[in-house]
């Protein structure tokens, strides 16, 4: 019985000095996931004490500590431990009944996320089963994100019949000059089929610098929620020094080697800015930014959310990357 994989990996990138500026870590907490404590987590401009608020649909909260506590989009949320997320999806319809995802992360000596891990395991109704997804991190010496390799294993036992489904993936990104150029993904299943994926960005005449090196929301058509919100508080590392105006987006399905599905797309991007350089507008999405007791503390969510019932089985999160069509 084969499964969609509901999630979109991820690609983007940002911070280092940049915009998110993330308390640095020893290199002795890469592997054992220790490192940022991220207070500095979401900070602007680096001293600044102002945090990311919004962007887009993503809505921030953070504790008195100055740590994230917590992410809004529409009815799912995304709770912040030091080394974990918690992501809680359709909350709002069924508090007791709420699809769950839990991914822990280790840091580099720089504050990035060096590793990503999930596991989980479930029993509903007789149908068991356990998946575990891992993906390790690389970053060049200006801190940019240029590789991401992965893999994912998934195996399912209903009335009697076993299905194990295995996958990797690798994520290259090509820098310039401080610009990202070229995204290309690859994904090979164990089971003949192969997905590529690239995104190539145009940055015409360098007309939209950006000052504090942020991700804005073209990175969404290749990110998943958590990932996105990772790139946005800038656990993933520096972003470009220029924001792109066009971005090309390219997808081929192939199934033993011939192409079974080709989809291409390309997008345009236009930006406002604030006096001191940040984000205030890409097409129709706004960021905002503030002190953090400007939104105070909402604990009410925070302990509903605890509630939720045995973790549901949410699949992995490569998405895009390692997915499969009901067949």
């Amino acid at each position: 019985m084969k499964k969609n994989l509901l999630k979109k990996f991820f690609m983007f990138l940002f911070m280092g000095t940049s915009m998110y500026a993330l308390q640095a870590c020893s290199d002795d907490d890469d592997e054992n996931g220790g490192g940022s404590s991220n207070t500095n987590v979401g900070e602007v401009v680096p001293g600044s004490g102002k945090k990311l608020l919004s962007a887009g649909d993503f809505k921030f909260h953070y504790g008195s500590n100055g740590k994230l506590k917590y992410v809004r989009e529409g009815d799912d949320r995304h709770e912040f431990l030091s080394n974990q997320v918690v992501s809680y999806y359709d909350y709002y319809y069924d508090e007791y009944d709420t699809d769950k995802e839990v991914i822990n992360f280790s840091y580099n000596g720089k504050g990035y996320i060096s590793k990503m891990h999930e596991s989980e395991t479930w029993d509903d109704d007789g149908e068991k089963g356990s998946y575990t997804s891992t993906m390790n991190l690389s970053y060049d010496g200006e801190g940019h994100l240029t590789k991401v390799t992965g893999k994912y294993s998934e195996e399912e036992v209903e009335d009697g019949e076993t299905w194990k489904e295995e996958g990797t993936a690798t994520i290259n990104l090509t820098w310039n000059n401080g610009l990202l150029v070229k995204y290309e993904a690859t994904t090979l299943y164990d089971d003949g089929w192969k997905y590529k994926e690239t995104a190539t960005f145009d940055y015409e005449d360098r007309e939209y610098t950006n000052r504090h090196h942020q991700y804005a929301p073209f990175i969404e058509n290749l990110l998943g929620e958590v990932a996105t919100i990772f790139a946005y508080v800038g656990l993933f590392g520096e972003g470009p020094d220029y924001l792109p105006a066009n971005v090309t987006y390219e997808e081929v399905e192939l199934y033993e080697g011939e192409e079974d599905y080709y989809w291409d797309e390309e997008e345009s991007y236009t930006y406002d800015f604030n006096d001191d350089g940040t984000i205030y507008r890409v097409n129709s999405d706004y960021f905002t930014y503030g002190e953090i007791d400007e939104q105070g503390e909402i604990d009410e969510y925070q302990s509903k959310a605890t509630r939720a019932e045995k973790p549901q089985k949410r699949s992995f999160m490569f998405g895009s990357r390692l997915k499969k069509h009901n067949r």
